[in-house]
């Protein structure tokens, strides 16, 4: 671009010195022979302002490396994916598979309409009986006393038809879970304490007979069912070895 307006510059200055070399020009002869370069020269001024106006930046400048930088990242960023959020699992209740056995399991010594399986499930305890008393006559503290006959157990049954075994565990102050092949004893723990225990099916009932070792206290559970089976009545009936006895029930509702 300077060398542009460079010879625009030169064309006039020799257009203004030939003038005044011809001294037989007069002066009107010689504005009428300069308008035209002068008009030649503001035509090519505007030309050379217009263009300088309107080119673009030299690549190399700053302000064109920083624009195009931020075009190319703009570009090359890639838009940011939302995470997409696992779906929460739906809570249902927990499923007890319950096997049944080709005789439905009377055969393990029961009678009537109500078999062993009928007795798999969730039970919750919903009020109880005598039960004040009974722990009492086991001696068992005021206190612990208060404590069991105000919580509200649950008793979970599996029946298992391969090994013919019922599985009872309950939760509480005096959690327990035992595992019993029915019509066999069993040795369990329960308060520091060792038991003999057989189950059986007996008449629709189902009996654990439980026998402490250390003086020969006999304790029998024995649960039935409701007729709908959604009903769970559990009978417990202590005798020391001097035939004293305590007697209590608990009533449960199936949750599952």
């Amino acid at each position: 671009m300077d060398t542009m307006m460079a010879e625009a510059g030169l064309l006039l200055q020799s257009a203004f010195t030939a003038a005044f070399i011809v001294q037989s020009v007069d002066l009107n002869s010689l504005v009428d022979r300069l308008a035209p370069l002068y008009g030649l020269g503001v035509l090519l001024l505007i030309c050379v302002n217009a263009t300088l106006v309107d080119s673009p930046q030299p690549s190399g400048s700053p302000k064109s490396r920083s624009s195009a930088n931020a075009k190319a990242a703009a570009i090359a960023k890639p838009k940011a994916k939302a995470k997409a959020k696992a779906p929460k699992p739906k809570k249902g209740k927990k499923r007890i598979d319950l096997k049944i056995p080709a005789d439905g399991g009377a055969g393990a010594g029961g009678g009537g309409n109500v078999t062993v399986v009928d007795f798999g499930g969730k039970f919750t305890m919903t009020r109880e009986e005598g039960m004040d008393a009974f722990l009492k006559f086991q001696g068992v503290g005021y206190v612990a006393r208060k404590a069991l006959c105000a919580q509200r157990g649950i008793h979970t049954l599996t029946y298992d038809v391969d090994a013919n075994s019922m599985r009872i565990q309950t939760n509480g102050l005096l959690p327990m879970d035992d595992t019993y092949v029915l019509g066999e004893t069993t040795r369990t723990v329960l308060r520091k304490r060792d038991y003999d225990d057989v189950v059986t099916l007996e008449n629709g009932a189902l009996v654990t007979n439980k026998t402490r070792l250390d003086d020969n206290m006999s304790v029998i559970h024995t649960r039935t069912l409701s007729a709908d089976k959604q009903q769970l009545t559990l009978n417990t009936v202590t005798t020391k070895a001097d035939g004293t006895t305590a007697e209590q029930t608990q009533y449960f509702d199936r949750s599952e």
